[in-house]
């Protein structure tokens, strides 16, 4: 009997001293204790600056985009979805919404936590382009996607330009769900940016050696243009894709753009110039060059502000196509006046110069 009282009483005080299993970290192996260690890498701001420029000398807001935006901006409510009152994203999907990216649903939610098929996020990324003075590179070929693979609703929306060029270079046009990683690079790829690895020893993300080397290059990209911040210095790339998030990601595209200072963009077989004007006041912009010569006026289209029908005056954007006809060097003049004063009373002029080489290639504007 004493034995057994004194080994009670031993196991009673073992039961004492060991805590309980739910309190207890359970051993880390050694990958867990290396991820432990890690430490995320700053990215230093001339690095930053320089990534930024890079993409600012291809891409930049459209000047009607922005105006168009401001204008749904005057009209926002104060709470435009009722489930983002206490969201983390309620800015940025308000924005993303001014931006026309996204649109929320009839009972006046926008699901920030919904997920995100391939076939939705092609098209999302398709209105943030057509936003953007800048084209796709290439020529996709419609035989190139698996149409089956795409759901009814969505082929004829997928088989325009901007659009069918973002789904044969992602292969991503089903009703799959996407994660993190998926939509970002297909982001990157969208917006032109170079492909390649970090700088050496470089930590992206804490959690970056779950994703592949192909595809680091362009997340750590993102990083640096403030395009994708991570959470506690990880990226999550496995981690479904949430609306909210796909709204974040763009409006944080546009917040790091510049609206085209010079009102122009140019292609070796054409030169675009966007000018604001506002015919009721009687002004309008006037073009002089020698046409024909170097270069010629393909189209002069004048295109009014989206604002509500009894709204007067608001004005417009004209815009001007200008295609090489000959090798040399052009000066464009525009000039802004009523027609019926004399151009020395312009309100404003531009003058452009335009170089076209031996190829009939546009390499030149200034």
């Amino acid at each position: 009997m004493k034995s057994r009282t004194m080994v009670a009483v031993i196991l009673s005080i073992v039961m004492v001293a060991v805590p309980a299993m739910g309190t207890m970290e359970a051993p880390m192996n050694q990958n867990q204790i290396q991820d432990r260690d890690r430490v995320q890498t700053n990215i230093g701001e001339a690095e930053q600056e320089q990534i930024r420029l890079e993409i600012n000398r291809r891409l930049r807001i459209d000047g009607a985009a922005l105006e168009q935006m401001k204008l749904r901006q005057q009209e926002q409510t104060q709470n435009r979805f009722m489930d983002l009152a206490n969201h983390w994203s309620k800015e940025e999907v308000e924005q993303s919404y001014n931006w026309g990216f996204v649109n929320g649903y009839p009972d006046g939610g926008f699901r920030p936590e919904g997920i995100i098929s391939g076939t939705e996020g092609i098209l999302m990324l398709t209105r943030m382009m057509g936003k953007i003075a800048a084209g796709m590179p290439g020529e996709p070929d419609p035989d190139d996607v698996e149409w089956d693979k795409v759901p009814e609703w969505a082929r004829e929306q997928l088989r325009e330009g901007i659009a069918l060029a973002i789904a044969t270079q992602s292969h991503l046009y089903g009703e799959s769900q996407l994660n993190r990683l998926q939509f970002a690079v297909m982001l990157a790829k969208t917006m032109g940016i170079e492909e390649g690895m970090p700088p050496e020893d470089t930590v992206v993300f804490l959690d970056d050696e779950g994703i592949p080397p192909a595809e680091l290059g362009y997340i750590y990209r993102l990083r640096a243009l403030g395009i994708i911040q991570g959470n506690e210095g990880n990226f999550m790339p496995q981690k479904r894709l949430t609306r909210a998030e796909a709204a974040a990601m763009m409006n944080r595209v546009m917040m790091m753009l510049k609206a085209a200072p010079t009102e122009y963009f140019y292609e070796p077989d054409m030169l675009t110039v966007m000018l604001q004007e506002n015919p009721t006041t009687g002004y309008g912009w006037v073009v002089e060059f020698e046409e024909g010569d170097i270069l010629k006026i393909e189209s002069d289209e004048f295109v009014p502000f989206a604002v509500a029908p009894d709204v007067v005056g608001s004005g417009g954007e004209r815009t001007w196509e200008f295609t090489p006809e000959e090798p040399g060097t052009e000066e464009i003049n525009f000039i802004y006046y009523r027609s019926w004063e004399s151009k020395d009373m312009a309100i404003d002029t531009r003058t452009l110069t335009v170089v076209v080489d031996e190829n009939f290639e546009i390499v030149d504007v200034r």
